[in-house]
């Protein structure tokens, strides 16, 4: 630090004396140890120096040459620490600003002086040591697998056995897809319906479609099927609870035989009865308090029955219930039932033959009503030479044709009717099931009467 001082200090004393040349008859000496630097507003020339004591010497520092040598010399004084004391300026300007007064005889400029001055010794601090803080280190767990302990087996258990695997279940062989189908055929024209059957009865005919044809024997199949299910159904599900017939109608009952009385028509029937006179008892259902339509003459009747228990037969000889009914308390199965359990007594499963006579009522809600199916079905098995005049028979275990006509007779009211009675109360009457229909019209061979009416004569068995 010494010899640095030393070396700033002659650098400083050679600095001004190879530079401050007094100007020639002033007598002015150059103080080795201060050099004026001439303030002005502003320099009349730059880098010029003048001294403070003759305005007319200065230094051109532009005309100046300068060695080598004494460029390190001024550089080396431009960075000395040399301290600055200010000279008393007769100008009211501060310190440092230039300003010209022309009454101070100073011409405005005031000087300053520089002098060596005591360098500071420079402190270098010490950096402070950089410490890292150490993060903690958080160590990944790794899992323990968890020790395998051997099942030891027991003495005297033997090792269970391996578990088959099950074996892989064959795929199936891909199906063959089917050969698309030829288009339909455009549908051929249907054939024009068959006439109607000659109308044998008084006020015509309803006209017959095969759709009509077709509702109705599908209704009287599904009738059959129902009895059927019936009868088979295992447990055998209860029969039909109703109230007696007097607690809603009027019953009346005498003894008489029905309205015919033919041998020759009951021995016409196949399987039927050895006809009698005798045993017969009529029961006469009416509207409680209802008027005579005549005097002397009893009420119209709501079902008006005849039954022969030997005979095994029941007549039913009038049948108004969907004119004169206005109550409906009861269906007409369960009124002919009630007659028939009446006159049978614990032989009520013995039925044999029921007689549908006297029929004239139509059907109002489909053209065939169960005369005009009557004519249907004669007319249909007779159209290839049959005797239109015999009594025709069409059974429940038949095929084709004969079928079809028998569920065209089941589905008419006169045979509908009947089949619900017997599934109402299969119990009752022993799982009885129709065997056949026996059909007669107007003109038929041995009819009934005068053959003059529409009779339908229903076999039963089991």
């Amino acid at each position: 630090m010494q010899t640095l001082k030393r070396g700033s200090q002659h650098a400083a004393n050679a600095l001004m004396n190879s530079t401050h040349t007094p100007a020639a008859g002033t007598g002015d000496e150059a103080s080795p140890s201060t050099i004026d630097y001439i303030s002005s507003r502003p320099f009349s020339s730059p880098n010029s120096f003048r001294s403070s004591q003759s305005v007319g010497s200065f230094i051109d520092i532009s005309k100046m040459r300068l060695t080598v040598l004494n460029s390190l010399i001024w550089a080396t004084a431009v960075a000395l620490p040399l301290s600055a004391s200010a000279v008393p300026c007769k100008s009211s300007s501060k310190l440092r600003r230039i300003r010209a007064d022309k009454s101070s005889g100073q011409d405005g400029k005031c000087s300053i002086s520089l002098g060596r001055r005591t360098a500071a010794p420079i402190v270098i601090p010490i950096p402070k040591p950089i410490i890292p803080i150490p993060h903690p280190v958080v160590p990944i767990p790794i899992p323990i697998p968890h020790p395998v302990i051997p099942t030891l087996p027991h003495p005297g258990v033997p090792e269970p056995l391996p578990k088959p695997q099950p074996e892989p279940v064959p795929q199936p062989e891909p199906v063959p897809q089917p050969e698309p189908l030829p288009p339909k055929p455009a549908p051929e024209p249907k054939p024009e319906p068959a006439p109607a059957p000659v109308c044998k009865r008084a006020g015509g005919c309803s006209p017959i479609t095969d759709i009509d044809q077709e509702t109705l024997r599908k209704k009287g199949q599904d009738s059959q099927k129902d009895l059927d299910d019936t009868l088979v159904a295992n447990p055998p599900p209860a029969d039909k609870q109703v109230d007696p017939v007097t607690l809603h109608y009027d019953n009346a009952r005498s003894e008489g035989e029905p309205f015919f009385d033919e041998p020759e028509f009951f021995n016409s029937i196949p399987n039927g009865p050895q006809y009698s006179d005798e045993g017969w008892v009529e029961n006469r259902i009416t509207m409680k308090n209802a008027p005579a339509e005549e005097p002397g003459l009893p009420p119209p009747a709501v079902l008006d029955t005849y039954s022969n228990p030997e005979m095994k037969t029941m007549v039913i000889a009038d049948s108004k219930n969907a004119e004169i009914d206005s109550i409906r308390a009861l269906r007409w199965s369960d009124m002919a039932m009630d007659h028939w359990r009446s006159v049978a007594g614990a032989n009520v499963g013995d039925l044999k033959m029921m007689i549908r006579g006297n029929i004239k009522t139509e059907r109002k809600t489909s053209p065939l009503d169960t005369m005009s199916t009557i004519d249907l079905v004669v007319t249909r098995v007779t159209a290839n030479g049959g005797d239109a005049t015999a009594m025709q028979t069409f059974r429940r275990k038949s095929e084709g044709d004969e079928l079809a006509n028998y569920q065209l007779i089941a589905g008419t009211p006169h045979g509908d009717r009947v089949l619900k009675m017997l599934k109402d109360f299969h119990g009752e009457l022993g799982n009885l099931n129709v065997e056949a229909f026996h059909v007669f019209r107007p003109g038929t061979v041995n009819g009934p009467g005068d053959s003059t009416e529409y009779l339908i004569v229903i076999e039963f068995g089991r």
